[in-house]
């Protein structure tokens, strides 16, 4: 199993220290699992399966192939059934092939968005708008995230003189 876990990081060309940060293990000791002198634990190989869609089988058995198919059909059916078009498509499957770490990030991203939208005080019933914290107004579009970057960056710096 060990020259497959290497085998898999040069694959997706990834060097030992981004490979371990992204399983949440050391570099070292990501390389004396690659040379066998370290076991690889269930949990790991679960998280490697999981992070990389790495088809299990093979990381143990060598039982190809390497990576599991996406489950297009089952993204296929979603989209039908909430009646989703090919750009709220393209977010689903773009969001289901990141990892934990950047999932988790969007997510966070997302929270605070519909915060800000879903909160009646952060509405201007005359353009559609959003109230920022700041009090600056927002219009949804391209210029949204530049706003929500700046009202971010805003309580940062409000948060570091605290």
């Amino acid at each position: 199993m060990n020259n497959r876990l290497k085998q898999l990081r040069e694959i997706i060309n990834l060097s030992q220290n981004e490979f371990a940060e992204q399983i949440g293990i050391a570099r070292s000791t990501l390389s004396l699992l690659e040379k066998g002198e370290r076991i690889l634990q269930d949990r790991h190989i679960k998280l490697i399966c999981q992070t990389f869609n790495v088809n299990e089988e093979w990381l143990r058995n060598g039982i190809e192939p390497i990576f599991k198919e996406k489950d297009t059909e089952l993204i296929k059916e979603v989209v039908k059934e909430y009646s989703l078009d090919e750009t709220d498509e393209l977010i689903l499957t773009n969001f289901l092939n990141l990892n934990s770490a950047e999932r988790k990030e969007v997510i966070s991203t997302a929270r605070r968005l519909v915060e800000l939208l879903t909160n009646p005080q952060n509405k201007n019933s005359n353009d559609g708008s959003i109230i920022l914290k700041n009090g600056q107004e927002a219009k949804l579009g391209t210029t949204f995230e530049k706003d929500l970057a700046k009202e971010n960056e805003i309580n940062d710096k409000i948060k570091n003189c605290n």
